[in-house]
């Protein structure tokens, strides 16, 4: 960790919202999600990044009242359907840790577990990255001047991860991670602290 850089406190407040049977005796689904806030001490320099979080926040909200009673319908449809077979409560679980937080950059990571009725539930790990100053999402290109060789490195750890993984399925998506990112489109799934960069591959991806 660089002392020199000036950090930007951060702080997160945790809101689990649940969606019930008609008679309240039953519980159908559940929302937890992490609203973040900059803290007191985080002057002018810094007021694009306030309000960068105070959209998410409001977004988040609005999205876990929507999530609720869609997932509260499709619970009772199921049932009207196919009978209580127990596969309620349907839940969407956000974790988050904040990787890094200071002049230069606020990197983010989440971990979502999710389950909507099925077999199993699924999860996975999300990265954002902002410029603390303009408030702005900046890309994995904008940290790294090399993408070719960036790609090159992580088809390197992906084996050293994975020896089984078929390098031609791990070439074919990197390159289109690559042109996904030229095109704006898209952005690798990365975070980044002070030992370096992080890139996640969710289920199914390679």
């Amino acid at each position: 960790m660089d002392y020199n850089l000036e950090q930007i406190e951060l702080y997160t407040n945790t809101i689990t919202d649940f969606g019930y049977s008609d008679d309240y005796t039953e519980e159908y689904a559940r929302c937890r999600y992490n609203l973040i806030f900059t803290g007191e001490t985080v002057g002018n320099e810094y007021s694009a990044l306030t309000e960068t979080f105070a959209t998410k926040n409001m977004d988040k909200k609005e999205g876990a009242v929507d999530y609720i009673n869609q997932s509260v319908q499709d619970v009772k449809d199921w049932m009207e359907t196919s009978g209580d077979l127990a596969i309620y409560p349907f839940y969407d679980e956000t974790y988050q840790d904040i990787m890094r937080s200071d002049e230069r950059v606020v990197s983010l990571l989440y971990y979502n577990d999710m389950y909507m009725g099925g077999a199993h539930g699924m999860y996975g790990w999300g990265g954002e990255n902002y410029d603390p100053v303009s408030g702005e999402k900046i890309t994995i290109s904008d940290v790294v001047l090399d993408m070719d060789r960036f790609n090159e490195i992580l088809k390197e750890k992906l084996l050293e991860y994975d020896a089984y993984l078929e390098e031609s399925t791990i070439d074919t998506n990197l390159e289109a991670y690559k042109n996904r990112l030229s095109n704006g489109e898209g952005d690798y799934n990365w975070s980044i602290d002070y030992s370096g960069i992080t890139v996640y591959f969710n289920p199914y991806e390679m």
